[in-house]
């Protein structure tokens, strides 16, 4: 008997691997599986990679992220990223990306408290946008990027899987934002956690 589970370390079967580990130990049942986290590994303790008895192939596939996650609910809105989808992304990236993330949706969060007041209600909720130079600024400042060349590489990623978004306003300076609201976003944070 042969099991394909794609996406063997996703949320869904992570308190499952012991199960899939007894039935892969079985010298009738083989099991092809692929991972998403390049660090899915670490999820196995050595019972279970014992029992798993992997043989490694990189079979990336290099489609774009809508591809890979088109049999999943993880949009809101055909063109926008749910929490679901964004914590994905996140859970697949590195601890300084994730932390370029946090000091943007932080900062929104911030300026949507400081920007609640009735007035502003009225005329209709707005996304707050991070100056592009500030942005840089203050993940320089973190230590999580050492120049701009990396700190655009990241920004690459995120515009790639439509996590962030940019705009330039009209005296040309960009402007940087998650298009989700301030509740969106600290649900993202306590996730993240």
């Amino acid at each position: 008997m042969y099991i394909v589970v794609h996406n063997i370390d996703g949320p869904c079967l992570r308190k499952h691997q012991t199960s899939l580990a007894v039935l892969a130990s079985n010298p009738r049942i083989h099991l092809l599986a692929s991972i998403d986290h390049i660090e899915a590994p670490l999820i196995w303790d050595t019972s279970s990679i014992t029992r798993f008895n992997w043989t490694w192939h990189d079979l990336t596939t290099f489609e774009p992220y809508t591809v890979e996650t088109s049999y999943e609910n993880f949009t809101t809105e055909a063109k926008e990223l749910g929490p679901r989808g964004v914590l994905h992304v996140l859970a697949s990236l590195t601890e300084n990306a994730k932390g370029i993330f946090r000091i943007l949706a932080e900062y929104q969060i911030a300026e949507s408290v400081m920007d609640d007041t009735p007035e502003s209600q009225k005329a209709g909720s707005t996304i707050p946008e991070m100056p592009y130079n500030s942005y840089f600024t203050a993940c320089r400042d973190q230590f999580l990027v050492t120049s701009e060349m990396t700190f655009r590489s990241q920004l690459t990623e995120f515009r790639d899987h439509k996590v962030i978004q940019s705009r330039h306003a009209p005296d040309g300076t960009e402007l940087v934002f998650i298009p989700l609201n301030a509740a969106t976003l600290g649900t993202i944070l306590e996730g993240m956690d």
